[in-house]
């Protein structure tokens, strides 16, 4: 299967296609585990008082980022599945990636099971729940 990115309509991006080959290689392997089947139309576990059935950031929540935004801080903090994220997004489309350097951080840093720490996000202002929606790829 050959993978390919849009620019602009009509406009492609070959100069990382071997990453989004083997990314794609990766994500259905994943997509084909019993444990990950449907995962991406999942909800965000919320914080409850079971720890091994918990998340640790309460879901996204369209009134209370309506609330948050309202307020002096302009800041919302909320839990998202990590499987809404579109892995083959880029901000910077064109642009070849140092693959070496995704190989040496895939044998290090997540060599073996490990969480992740904390992930910032940053998305321009948008209607609620479009945040979330347009960094997953989702329409």
């Amino acid at each position: 299967m050959v993978t390919e990115i849009e620019l602009r309509p009509g406009e492609k991006d070959n100069s990382n296609l071997a990453y989004i080959e083997r990314l794609d290689a990766a994500w259905t392997c994943i997509e084909d585990h019993d444990v990950f089947r449907g995962i991406q139309s999942e909800m965000p576990l919320a914080i409850t008082g079971n720890a091994a059935e918990s998340g640790s950031q309460h879901p996204f929540d369209s009134v209370s980022y309506t609330q948050a935004l309202a307020g002096s801080s302009q800041s919302y903090t909320a839990g998202i599945n990590l499987f809404w994220i579109n892995l083959q997004w880029s901000a910077t489309p064109g642009v070849p990636l140092r693959t070496a350097a995704i190989e040496q951080m895939a044998n290090t840093t997540f060599r073996s099971p490990c969480p992740i720490n904390e992930v910032h996000i940053a998305v321009a202002d948008q209607p609620p729940h479009a945040q979330w929606r347009t960094l997953a790829g989702v329409p």
